[in-house]
């Protein structure tokens, strides 16, 4: 599992800029969990993005969310994907982006956020892992059967974790989906589906610079 921290490297310098999460007691939900529209989480993506772009232009950040969920559909290998990768313009070179605290701001989460690549992963919650938000990124539901999830929202629930899941996978994979946004649903985490990536996405609502500034 990758970790973001409060702290971010130098890599992820240019992400502070929206990384404002007000402190959240512990115990408490870190958002009101439910069904976020594939619309809300592209407008979310959009506004955030044009935080750190250097010049505002609607069309270059409309690509840029497409790019940014092409990439997630991978899914990534790293925390941290380049800007240039998506178009971004920053006026500084070798820039990266930290995705835990990207996606985390999207989903409107407002504690520290775990990004975990594979359903399996969360079968090896960390005893000591508390009062945090984890952001699963899944193309299928893995070895997360029925039973699996009832030992997952057992440990979550007792740990405060929120689990939200950005699903992937294919439209046909509906059953796999449900089970998934039962999850997240149950530990008051937020889920979103992206399986019509194409539609979800590329015609991306405008976004106002100004107004995100």
């Amino acid at each position: 599992m990758t970790k973001s921290i409060a702290v971010l490297s130098p890599l992820a310098a240019l992400a502070c800029a929206f990384i404002t999460a007000a402190p959240i007691a512990l115990g408490q939900s870190s958002g009101d969990g439910g069904l976020m529209s594939p619309a809300a989480f592209c407008q979310g993506l959009g506004t955030t993005l044009s935080q750190i772009q250097a010049q505002g232009d609607e069309a270059q950040l409309a690509a840029s969310v497409s790019l940014l969920v092409e990439q997630l559909k991978g899914p990534p290998k790293s925390e941290y994907l380049g800007l240039d990768s998506l178009g971004l313009k920053t006026g500084k070179s070798s820039a990266s982006l930290a995705l835990s605290p990207l996606l985390g701001q999207t989903l409107g989460l407002r504690r520290e956020t775990i990004l975990i690549f594979t359903p399996s992963d969360l079968k090896f919650i960390p005893f000591t892992m508390e009062h945090r938000d984890l952001i699963l990124l899944a193309k299928d539901s893995g070895e997360l059967n029925a039973d699996r999830i009832t030992k997952v929202v057992k440990a979550a629930t007792g740990r405060d974790l929120g689990i939200s899941v950005i699903w992937l996978g294919l439209a046909s994979q509906a059953e796999e989906a449900t089970r998934l946004q039962g999850l997240a649903e149950t530990t008051g985490g937020k889920f979103v589906d992206l399986s019509q990536v194409a539609q979800a996405c590329q015609l991306s609502p405008k976004v106002s610079v100004s107004a995100a500034q």
